[in-house]
């Protein structure tokens, strides 16, 4: 079956190929004699009569189990069709494939050009049926020697960490002994940083809220300087992925798991890929041995950081995401009521202002968007959070009243704790002090989920609103017009404007506003121009007689008639001795032409020599006027 002819002398004028080949960087680095004795194969070929000898090498540290791309292999392949190879030279089979595939194949074009294949048993002519089988016989073996080499890796392996012993590559802060076995990392500054992401992560409940604290206080995290032997670091600002890596290891919580990720293979272009790391659920893993080492937490604090994790990936179905301080105070909990999604947030206006939306099938499918509404003052829920106290404690009255007589009760129950409770939760809600990160994280201890639709005949939002108690709710609110904001002015500034346009002139009505204390929508205080604008766009009526007729006066214009100040004036309106009417509480004093010719107010300014008071019959003078 090995051909001991002689290698044709058209053959000899091709080239002759040596494909040299070792599976992984460590054996390239290590087994240097395997490598020397490919490379000797170069002689062999010039020995054999070639005189054109070409290596390719491509493939140093790369499997040929069929799952790893070889450009070198790939190379050898093209010269084959080209029909420039007139001997292939190897070192065993399993150096040119460990798969029947690439194998066979490449006897097949060994076959097709006439090509020799040589090893360090002989030459082998693919054309003859005896040494095609027995070539066929190597690839077979050598694929089956890889089989059971991996077979056998892989059950000492899993024998070994089933007993806790086999020596994973472990997470920062954490250290295999050479005597004692695992344990905690002498660093104490490491120690400190690990553990500082646990404390603050149960403090804000945010893995992002856990960077951005951290890298204000510019704490700093290790990274290797060595590519993966973890042997020498260098500390640099901590990033993301340190932080969700710690809160997401189990090995933290003293854990030893062995098996928590999967491989998955794939075929692209004709050649199988195989992707690493995927996740397994909890229960799949294939070890997990609890309170092996010391942990920096414990496993019910590591299930609790898991499911908040969870949740705050509010993208996903089920996500509620952490109240984290923003201006939004209903995100992650309004869910559309026709398609199911969560409503996502978006910041519009200036001062920016949350809108609610269902955009997301107008983002993945192009569809339109099932609802959109604002919420500029936040204050859907406070009147109901309210509301459902005094439900309960209804409900709770109606309990004690049904109770059996017969059956006292043994609990000592004081009527007046729960009595004043909705009270003290509308004075922690409005309390100054209360940022909107606490009314957030309130909110989502009383409610579970909020169900969102529109209400197209009258324009109302409908909010169905699910308790964390079990009950349900329903609350409408104006579904707002196309182009409204939260930025319009308030009714209650509208009014007054109304009332006093038709009398006074936009100064007026300005700093009667302001006087008030009514802001304009964006926030800021009240000129002409802004008041004329608004009038313009609300088609309010402008001021436009300046002497009204002379039926009216202003407090300037009556004190400029009797000849005294403007305070004079004021003090007779205070004492009333002059009559004087304002639209509204805090607007301009207006004052009839004809009250200022009465004789009580002519008498009050016709006194020089006493103070202007009211004459009063019954009140005795201390002094007397001789």
């Amino acid at each position: 079956m090995i051909s001991t002819d002689l290698i044709p002398t058209v053959l000899l004028e091709r080239k002759a190929v040596v494909y040299v080949r070792q599976s992984t960087q460590s054996q390239v680095m290590t087994n240097l004699e395997s490598q020397r004795r490919q490379y000797d194969l170069v002689d062999v070929a010039r020995q054999r009569g070639f005189l054109d000898v070409e290596v390719i090498d491509d493939d140093l540290g790369r499997s040929a189990s069929g799952t790893v791309a070889r450009p070198g292999f790939d190379r050898l392949v093209a010269l084959l069709c080209a029909g420039k190879v007139g001997a292939v030279l190897c070192f065993d089979a399993s150096r040119l494939a460990r798969n029947g595939r690439d194998w066979h194949h490449l006897l097949e074009l060994c076959g097709l050009v006439e090509a020799r294949v040589i090893d360090h048993d002989g030459v082998y002519n693919p054309c003859r049926p005896n040494d095609r089988l027995l070539l066929g016989m190597k690839g077979s073996i050598s694929e089956f020697e890889l089989g059971v080499l991996r077979a056998r890796m892989l059950d000492a392996a899993r024998s070994k960490a089933r007993r806790g012993e086999l020596r994973l590559s472990v997470p920062f802060g954490y250290i295999w002994h050479r005597e004692a076995g695992l344990g905690l990392d002498p660093d104490l500054r490491l120690q400190d940083v690990i553990r500082s992401v646990f404390s603050r992560f149960h403090e804000l409940g945010s893995a992002r809220q856990v960077l951005l604290s951290m890298t204000k206080d510019q704490i700093h995290f290790p990274r290797p300087s060595d590519e993966r032997r973890m042997t020498n670091f260098v500390w640099t600002p901590v990033r993301y992925r340190n932080v969700i890596g710690i809160l997401k290891n189990p090995f933290y919580a003293g854990v030893y798991v062995y098996g928590k990720s999967e491989k998955r293979t794939a075929i692209v272009d004709g050649r199988a890929r195989r992707s690493y790391g995927h996740g397994k659920p909890v229960g799949t893993w294939e070890v997990m041995i609890r309170d092996h080492h010391e942990g920096y937490i414990s496993w019910d604090e590591y299930e609790r950081n898991q499911q908040q994790l969870a949740l705050n990936n509010y993208g996903r179905s089920g996500g509620t995401k952490s109240g984290r301080g923003g201006k939004a105070l209903l995100s992650g909990l309004l869910t559309c009521g026709r398609c199911g999604r969560r409503l996502s947030v978006a910041y519009t206006g200036n001062p920016h202002s949350p809108v609610y939306r269902c955009d997301k099938q107008n983002l993945m499918m192009g569809l339109p968007r099932c609802y959109a509404a604002c919420d500029p003052d936040n204050r859907l829920i406070a009147a109901q959070l309210e509301k459902n106290w005094e439900t309960a404690l209804r409900r709770v009255r109606d309990l004690e009243e049904r109770k059996p007589a017969d059956r006292p009760s043994t609990i000592a129950v004081d009527p007046g704790t729960f009595a004043n409770l909705a009270d003290n939760l509308l004075a922690a809600w409005e309390s100054p002090d209360v940022t909107m990160r606490v009314r957030q994280q309130l909110l989502r201890t009383l409610i579970a989920d909020i169900v969102v639709d529109v209400d197209d005949a009258v324009r109302d939002v409908v909010l169905t609103i699910h308790w964390k108690g079990g009950q349900h709710s329903e609350l409408k609110v104006r579904k707002p017009q196309t182009g409204e904001h939260g930025c319009a002015t308030t009714e209650d500034a509208l009014a007054v404007m109304r009332s006093m346009a038709g009398r006074w002139s936009d100064e007026h009505i300005a700093a009667s506003l302001n006087r008030m204390g009514m802001p304009t929508g964006q926030g800021k205080t009240w000129t002409a121009h802004r008041v004329a604008s608004v009038r313009r766009v609300r088609a309010i009526h402008a001021y436009k007689s300046a002497d009204k007729h002379g039926e009216w006066l202003t407090m300037t214009e009556a004190a400029a008639a009797l000849g005294v100040t403007n305070h004079r004036i004021r003090h007779l309106i205070k004492m009333k001795m002059l009559s004087a009417e304002q639209v509204v509480r805090g607007a301009p004093y207006q004052i009839r032409v004809s009250d200022l010719a009465s004789a009580t107010v002519q008498a009050a300014i016709a006194r020089k020599g006493r103070p202007c008071r009211i004459a009063d019959t019954e009140t005795l003078p201390m002094f007397t006027d001789t």
